[in-house]
Parts: structure tokens; sequence; C-alpha cells
């Protein structure tokens, strides 16, 4: 259903960023970014295979038909990410992959 809609779920999309403290002298924290198990595994590979060159002609170039390609378009943009620290979680901000 996702792909005749040429939309991701939004579930999908969304990721939380946790900081979590190093073991380091210094006080320092290394983020974490927790999200869905499919989106980072279709991040990594859209990422290592589409995006080093342009990323549509990329994709019609891999022989991939359109609504694919707006599938993936759209899962790359406005994805919602927010941190959170603790129990406090500020404000989202949407990020566009392309």
């Amino acid at each position: 259903m996702s792909l005749l809609q040429f939309a991701v779920p939004s579930c999908f999309k969304k990721t939380i960023i946790v900081l979590v403290p190093r073991q380091n002298p210094l006080p320092d924290y290394r983020p974490v970014a927790l999200a869905s198990t499919i989106m980072k595994c279709f991040e990594r590979s859209a990422f290592n295979t589409i995006v080093p060159s342009k990323l549509v002609t990329k994709l019609r170039d891999l022989g991939l038909n359109t609504t694919l390609c707006d599938w993936i378009l759209n899962f790359l943009t406005g994805r919602p990410q927010a941190v959170r620290i603790r129990s406090i979680t500020f404000s989202t901000l949407t990020l566009n992959t392309r």
C-alpha cells in the first residue's frame, strides 16, 4: 500500500536522538539515533547505493520505475527528528536527506 501511494508511513521516518556518555576524561556525549529497524536498513542501502551521485538520475540509471523512485524520494524527505536528554524531549526538527 505504501508503494502504491508513493509515501512511507511516518512511523518509519521518526527518529529520536539520545545522548550517551562516553568514557573519556572530559565530559562528552555520543549521539545515538533510535529509529525503526526497517528505516535504518533502508537508509543505509539508499545512502551507499544512491546518494554518491545525483539521487534521481542514479535511481533511473539503475532501471527503477517512477513509482519506486517517488517512494524512495518520499522516504528521504520530511523525516522528523527530536533530541531526548534523560526524560526531556526537545522540539522536533524535520530533515531532508536529498
